[in-house]
């Protein structure tokens, strides 16, 4: 929007609010990363150009794992998560805004895995994902069948299919994509 407006009481918490502290994962381009030490990506991007509009400080933090991300917000040593699903056992901790983007997930398999279709033909196949992502929670309450390869990020649970000490891994097709073409 380019008219923001505030209430009195938002006016308020924003004007004591000294810094942000806002999630910077290392390696989910072309959304959320950093090279170089340098945080980069679509969702930081948004992040700076929604800061200078409302003439607030951020700070990215980095250097955590996914669910080490999920534990600082949930202990309030992180103010602002992006790029994070909305699931009922995050609304528990979490406060989400609307959309700005939407994400493509998508199933990755070695291609020696060309049996695999869609999400049932991995009963019994072992999945890797990224530790504390959406998928954990879907997966374990609607394919219990599915056995699960925790990992600390996407590119790990990349090269697992890659070196095929998983059947598949699900995760969001731009970010795979990126992944793959740069490692």
């Amino acid at each position: 929007p380019t008219n923001i407006t505030f209430t009195k009481e938002e006016k308020h918490f924003l004007h004591n609010l000294h810094t942000l502290k806002v999630s910077n994962e290392m390696n989910w381009p072309p959304y959320n990363y950093n090279e170089h030490g340098i945080p980069k990506g679509y969702s930081i991007d948004y992040m700076k150009l929604l800061a200078k509009k409302i003439n607030l400080n951020i700070e990215f933090v980095n250097n955590y794992s996914w669910n080490e991300f999920l534990t600082k917000i949930k202990n309030k040593e992180l103010d602002l998560m992006l790029n994070i699903v909305n699931t009922k056992n995050r609304r528990e901790y979490i406060n989400f805004t609307e959309d700005y983007t939407r994400t493509s997930p998508a199933i990755f398999v070695h291609e020696d895995n060309k049996d695999i279709k869609n999400i049932h033909d991995l009963n019994n196949k072992t999945v890797s994902i990224p530790k504390g992502f959406y998928y954990e929670e879907v997966l374990k309450k609607y394919y219990p069948k599915i056995k699960l390869k925790l990992r600390k990020n996407t590119l790990e649970t990349l090269r697992d299919v890659q070196f095929k000490r998983a059947d598949a891994t699900l995760t969001n097709f731009p970010v795979a994509n990126y992944l793959i073409k740069y490692h």
